[in-house]
């Protein structure tokens, strides 16, 4: 779903581009209103599994990264489901914010276009409105509404547990 959103907004990026009559930019608006509202129904229905999903990769990272690192094995046949699950965590944390991420910058990139029709054509104060009704309501994919997915999460998350896995591993342990 968020990439047919993802492709709809930059199919109508494309198109707006190539436009000079109102009457084309008008039925683009429409378009892209729509594409407005599947994108907060996504929201609406998919932002707590989303940061569900995210919050239990995330522990499924640390939890395997921690017990990869930190536990002694007799032999290296034990790390091969440990490096399978790690990889599973990864890839499916990463696919979702991503896409999501990439969707959400596809969004505020129309939007930013969508801002700017009404001084590409200044003659047509119903233009003007309708623009101003679509950039009225911001939407965007977030966790749940605490975080709006954007490409700094991954680095921002994946080096929080690297922190605290350290510090964890670290914990209690004597140096001598």
């Amino acid at each position: 779903m968020c990439l047919s959103i993802q492709f709809n907004f930059q199919r109508l990026l494309r198109q707006f581009k190539d436009k000079y009559f109102v009457e084309d930019v008008k039925i683009l608006l429409r378009v892209h209103d729509r594409s407005l509202k599947r994108l907060i129904l996504l929201e609406k229905e998919f932002s707590f599994p989303a940061f569900l999903t995210a919050l239990m990769a995330l522990m499924g990272i640390f939890a395997n990264g921690y017990k990869m690192v930190f536990h002694t094995y007799g032999s290296p046949e034990y790390a091969i489901p440990l490096i399978c699950c790690l990889i599973f965590h990864v890839s499916h944390f990463l696919f979702l914010i991503i896409v999501a991420s990439v969707t959400n910058e596809a969004a505020q990139e129309i939007g930013r276009f969508v801002h700017s029709l009404p001084f590409r054509f200044p003659a047509y104060p119903d233009l003007k409105a309708m623009c101003e009704l679509q950039l009225n309501r911001r939407c965007g994919l977030t966790l749940w509404k605490i975080y709006t997915v954007d490409r700094s999460l991954v680095i921002a998350s994946l080096g929080t547990l690297l922190t605290y896995g350290i510090l964890i591993g670290t914990l209690g342990k004597d140096n001598k």
